[in-house]
């Protein structure tokens, strides 16, 4: 261990040895430490220095930057999440809306006096003139008998849509209407008659015709809803085509994620259906990483620049204590009549203090490392079980046959109490014999016969020795049990 100064002593003591003076007189002659030598010594400790910190710097700013980076786009994902709920709840209550509204349909008088007088031109008359087309939403009744559909088409509506939604039964399908995409769904109730089911009222709904709803999500929400055909994208807000490849926006978006980056753009598939994407621009995302970079460019800046005033004062601080230790060197070659020792300052070896620190700190841990070492191999040479307490009883070291012949793992034994494997009165007794033995600073060995439980509840007998000894620095108590089953 370094001390605080060489003591007077020490340095007599060296400066009796015969070679010493020569020894410092070679080295005068063969290393001639000169104020220029001493100068450039200065500036390559100020570069190193520097450089060091520097590299130190880089590595804390990359991680700072990633780490802000994460940050700023897991808010913006956050962001993207809430705009996306909103989307999904507005559509789930649109159609919660539409549910609603086919049993008030199914449960028109005027429509069920109509279908039992049989009257089919009256019947589509009343459905178009009393539940007209509004915001993609057609109603449509089939009687049970004929499976006629009233009314067969509307404007817009092609019957061959008509029958693929009756037939097919669409939740949020894309059929191609000619060239118009459509988004269908379709919602159907029995009609009640006097003897049973007279037929089916149903709601077909193309969400891509629903202004009402594409309003609503216009102004909640910055980004936009697209609908996927097979060869183009769609903006439900605009109507319009939208420029990236459907199989690219297919391939790259998963399931599993909630949000995708691409450019400049944020991608995600709305929950329930495979053919809509909410899509917002991640312009904002690109803004706040350049501000996160401009700000760690500033902080390296400021680091470095201080990091450089630093280091100057540093090396000067450094270099002086090597110069007085030349000057010294230098006197004692010459033969001058000197004490051999050095003053010592901790203003200017407060250094190599923390470095003898960090030696000694090494040393404990290699002392406790090779004792540790030691004794473990002591135990696992040994057939009986040993294992090693404190003074509450807690296991903290033990050997194979310890918790083998009990049935635990390692890991598990080393949480059991002392109580946990011998019997409450011996374990009591060895604890208040180790504890008496440990403040009386001897180690008189303890022998009892008594039982070890094993995990699965059976008893083994077993006579036990158990002394204090001294392990890791730390007053312990050693049980050495043999098993006397035989």
């Amino acid at each position: 261990m370094l001390s605080n100064s060489f003591s007077s002593e020490m340095w007599s003591h060296l400066s009796s040895a015969p070679r010493l003076r020569s020894l410092f007189s070679m080295f005068k002659t063969h290393h001639r430490l000169q104020p220029k030598a001493l100068r450039r010594f200065s500036t390559v400790l100020m570069a190193t220095i520097v450089a060091l910190v520097t590299l130190s710097v880089l590595v804390v700013l990359i991680v700072l930057n990633r780490y802000f980076n994460e940050r700023v786009e897991d808010e913006f994902r956050k962001k993207l999440r809430a705009q996306k709920g909103q989307i999904e709840i507005l559509m789930q209550n649109r159609i919660t809306d539409i549910q609603k509204a086919i049993k008030d349909f199914s449960s028109d008088n005027t429509i069920r006096v109509t279908m039992m007088l049989d009257a089919k031109s009256k019947l589509a008359d009343h459905v178009i003139q009393s539940y007209p087309p509004n915001n993609g939403v057609y109603r449509f009744i089939q009687q049970k008998e004929s499976w006629s559909i009233f009314p067969q088409s509307y404007g817009g509506l092609s019957k061959e849509l008509v029958l693929y939604a009756f037939y097919g039964h669409p939740r949020g399908d894309i059929l191609q209407d000619g060239s118009k995409p459509r988004l269908i769904w379709l919602f159907s109730r029995s009609i009640p008659g006097p003897e049973g089911d007279m037929g089916t009222a149903a709601v077909l709904y193309d969400m891509a015709e629903d202004k009402m709803l594409q309003y609503s999500i216009s102004t909640a929400v910055e980004g936009d809803l697209i609908l996927s055909c097979s060869d183009t994208l769609i903006s439900l807000k605009s109507n319009r085509p939208y420029p990236l490849n459907p199989k690219r926006l297919e391939a790259e978006v998963d399931d599993t994620q909630v949000f995708t980056l691409m450019e400049d753009l944020a991608y995600s598939r709305v929950l329930g259906n495979r053919h809509l994407y909410y899509i917002s621009s991640s312009k904002n995302l690109i803004a706040e990483r350049r501000k996160v970079a401009l700000l760690m460019g500033v902080i390296s800046a400021f680091v470095l620049a201080v990091t450089m005033l630093i280091s100057a004062f540093l090396a000067g601080k450094m270099v002086r204590p090597l110069k007085e230790m030349t000057r010294k060197a230098t006197q004692i070659s010459e033969g001058n009549d000197i004490p051999l020792s050095f003053e010592r300052k901790n203003a200017h070896y407060w250094e190599f203090d923390q470095l003898s620190q960090a030696f000694n700190t090494m040393f404990a841990h290699l002392k406790d490392a090779e004792e540790r070492s030691r004794y473990k191999e002591l135990l696992e040479n040994v057939d009986d079980a040993v294992y090693i307490l404190d003074e509450r009883g807690s296991i903290i070291e033990a050997n194979a046959a310890a918790y083998k012949s009990l049935g635990y793992p390692r890991e598990q034994f080393f949480d059991l109490q002392l109580e946990d494997v011998v019997p409450s009165e011996e374990s009591r007794a060895i604890l208040r014999h180790g504890s008496a033995a440990i403040n009386r600073v001897h180690s008189q060995k303890m022998t009892l016969e008594t039982n070890h439980r094993t995990r699965d509840g059976r008893s083994i007998p077993v006579e036990i020795h158990s002394r204090p000894i001294v392990y890791m620095g730390k007053s312990v108590i050693l049980n050495v049990a043999r098993d006397i089953s035989d």
